[in-house]
Formats: C-alpha cells, sequence, structure tokens
C-alpha cells in the first residue's frame, strides 16, 4: 500500500502517539504603530530648515525618532514648569 501506512496505523492505535496541538499562534504582522495608537495625536510645527536638517542628522546618528525627541522635550518641559 502507502509509503505512511505504518504511521497511519499506529496513530490510529494511540492517539498519545500524535503530538499535542500548537499553541494558539499570535497575529502575524507588524506592530501597531503611533498612526493607530488612540494615546497619540499629530502636531505640526514650523521650524527653520537648518534647525531641521541639524536635528534630522543627529536623529539619524542616535538612531532616535523625531516623534520620540519632541515627545521627550515636551514632557521635561512640563515637568519643570509645573513645579512653579
Amino acid at each position: 500500500m502507502g509509503r505512511f501506512k505504518d504511521i497511519i496505523d499506529a496513530a490510529a492505535e494511540s492517539p498519545a502517539a500524535l503530538p499535542a496541538a500548537l499553541p494558539a499562534a499570535r497575529k502575524v504582522g507588524r506592530p501597531r504603530g503611533k498612526r493607530s495608537d488612540p494615546s497619540f495625536g499629530p502636531a505640526t510645527v514650523w521650524i527653520k530648515k537648518d534647525t531641521h536638517h541639524q536635528m534630522m542628522g543627529l536623529l539619524h546618528e542616535q538612531n532616535k525618532e523625531f516623534s520620540v525627541l519632541v515627545q521627550e522635550l515636551l514632557e521635561n518641559w512640563i515637568s519643570e514648569n509645573s513645579k512653579i
């Protein structure tokens, strides 16, 4: 008969020989981004082009996102100014 007849017969006789069910797989895909996270919102600012160019270079060197930098600066500013 077939090549796998012995395996099929063994599985039919002993269900314990079958592998346990696999754990539930997690969702495949990219993690949720800031755009789809309800705790984030957009903001537009106007800065000088030279400042922007220098900032982007430094952020690239530090492997840091612009939004992370702005969030840190704003949190520090709020913390310092709310003590007054």
